[in-house]
């Protein structure tokens, strides 16, 4: 479908990639299906891979933009930007990594961008065409405009359900670390060890095919699974489906002088609170001071609240470590 067809049937959107090793036919470039020896990392073919129809956000007309114009940012910003590129760069920085591999990858970024482009063209016109004339040649395309270029459709890419799955188990596997990070206060650049707690053979399967990019886009220093007697060792943990992720605390933190600086904060934003309190509990201030000053104390009391909220759910967790 074309910029030029009719305006009254609705658009069918497809937000999946499609890959090759570089060595294939352009037929062959566009399965659904990767081989991991030649094209790591993958990018989930089919994720986000729907009719409008089918997702809940009414058709695709040229009078109804934003349903679709939402779903391509989401994918484009999210899937795209925030995933796929930070997958790639271990693969394409890597010393280790195979021509086959590499050529894989490039493929895979510059075929996806150039479907992006012309999903994006009704939405974003002008600037679309200017980057699609660039990327075009590259990608193996012909034309001497995007208006003209076939739109990309669901049914050009078949659902790849393995894939997903595995790509999907990786990026919420990171987001976990991530999140213990974050509770812990742990810097983002230090590599952890992680211990899974209750994992199926798939998920070791997982794990052991994808460390290098748990390792440079995780920053994980190891992933080793608990046998089904082994006591776990002080943890922080996070959740991946019936997986507990495990990071052990020994030498990342001191857990007492944790709770002890977390103490100290919490004392001091207590103080803090105290004095807000003193103020809008008189009335003489209330009802004197001018009205946004009041409002301003009552916003600051409340984000100390906030704070101090925080600060006994960060000290729970560490009292919770085992």
């Amino acid at each position: 479908m074309t910029e030029h067809d009719s305006n009254t049937e609705p658009m069918s959107i497809c937000t999946c990639g499609h890959t090759g090793d570089g060595l294939n036919s352009q037929h062959e470039g566009r399965r659904a299906r990767l081989h991991r020896q030649d094209t790591m990392p993958y990018f989930a073919p089919g994720h986000g891979c729907c009719t409008v129809e089918g997702c809940d956000c009414g058709q695709f007309t040229w009078a109804n933009f934003s349903p679709a114009a939402e779903k391509l940012v989401e994918f484009t910003w999210h899937e795209f930007c925030d995933w796929y590129l930070e997958l790639s760069k271990p693969v394409l920085q890597s010393d280790s990594a195979t021509v086959a591999q590499k050529r894989g990858t490039r493929r895979t970024l510059i075929e996806v961008l150039e479907e992006l482009l012309r999903l994006l063209h009704p939405l974003m016109p002008f600037i679309t065409e200017e980057i699609w004339a660039q990327v075009a040649p590259v990608a193996g395309k012909a034309g001497d405009t995007i208006m003209l270029q076939e739109y990309p459709g669901a049914s050009m890419h078949p659902s790849g359900a393995a894939i997903e799955e595995e790509t999907e188990w990786v990026r919420q596997f990171i987001l976990g670390i991530r999140q213990i990070r974050g509770e812990m206060n742990i810097h983002p650049g230090k590599s952890l060890p992680v211990l899974l707690e209750n994992s199926a053979e798939k998920d070791r399967e997982f794990a052991e095919q994808n460390a290098h990019l748990l390792a440079h886009v995780g920053r994980i220093e190891s992933v080793r699974s608990l046998a089904v007697d082994e006591e776990a060792p002080a943890s922080a943990t996070a959740l991946l489906g019936n997986v507990r992720l495990l990071v052990p605390m020994a030498g990342i933190i001191d857990i007492e002088a944790e709770k002890a600086r977390l103490g100290k904060q919490q004392e001091r934003t207590n103080t803090d609170l105290g004095r807000m309190r003193t103020k809008l509990d008189n009335p003489d201030f209330v009802n004197n001071a001018p009205a946004d000053v009041v409002t301003k104390t009552r916003h600051q009391a409340a984000e100390l609240e906030l704070q101090i909220s925080q600060l006994d759910e960060q000290l729970g967790r560490l009292d919770g470590l085992r």
